[in-house]
């Protein structure tokens, strides 16, 4: 293995210097690896350089990494061990996030889903939410998921509420069903219950 320094002059403008690391043996010499430095224009000394690390992918010279005045560009991935800082902001432009971590934390107050910068994602809004993986058990998740339709959240499990409930409007039962009123420290689960007007059993009544 040895490494080897390459002028290349393609016209009067431009200029190329290399390093390259090759490996020969009695028989054949291949190139490893190669470092390219180039200006698109060394008479003008406003024009930006631009450094290029080849290597061998299958046999072909790729370009995995290229560094300019202010930019570094990598064609592919990218393994960091340690931990990385980012202080301008980051944009992912892929169609999946994975984040295995055991905490993540976001100061941003709100949290906005089914984003878009222009477009009206409104066709899309169905069934947007959260959803919490075996949140029962392995195989129930809970879900607090967006209704299109009826312009309501669908929750999947019950509402345990620990304090005051305040409703504005008032309560729309759209299914068959009681409202059951619990007071907080009723330990023998026996509140009051509230059904329609229409039911067979309309009334108010303890619950018992």
């Amino acid at each position: 293995v040895y490494v080897q320094v390459v002028n290349t002059q393609a016209a009067s403008t431009s200029n190329q210097s290399s390093i390259e690391l090759r490996a020969n043996s009695s028989t054949q010499e291949r190139q490893i690896a190669k470092i390219t430095g180039d200006f698109t224009d060394i008479t003008d000394a406003s024009r930006d350089s631009r450094l290029r690390f080849y290597t061998l992918s299958s046999g072909a010279q790729v370009i995995p990494l290229t560094l300019s005045e202010d930019n570094a560009s990598f064609a592919g991935n990218v393994d960091v061990g340690g931990n990385v800082v980012i202080t301008g902001n980051l944009t992912v432009e892929g169609t999946q996030v994975t984040l295995e971590t055991t905490a993540l934390d976001v100061e941003d107050k709100n949290i906005t889903l089914n984003y878009h910068a222009s477009n009206d994602t409104s066709a899309s809004a169905d069934g947007a939410g959260i959803t919490i993986q075996d949140a029962v058990d392995a195989s129930t998740d809970a879900t607090i998921l967006w209704n299109a339709t009826d312009d309501a959240f669908n929750f999947s499990h019950d509402i345990s509420v620990d304090g005051s409930a305040t409703i504005d409007e008032g309560v729309g039962v759209v299914t068959q069903g009681t409202l059951i009123v619990l007071q907080k420290g009723d330990t023998y689960n026996d509140g009051i219950a509230i059904t329609s007007s229409h039911a067979n059993s309309a009334g108010i009544y303890k619950d018992s």
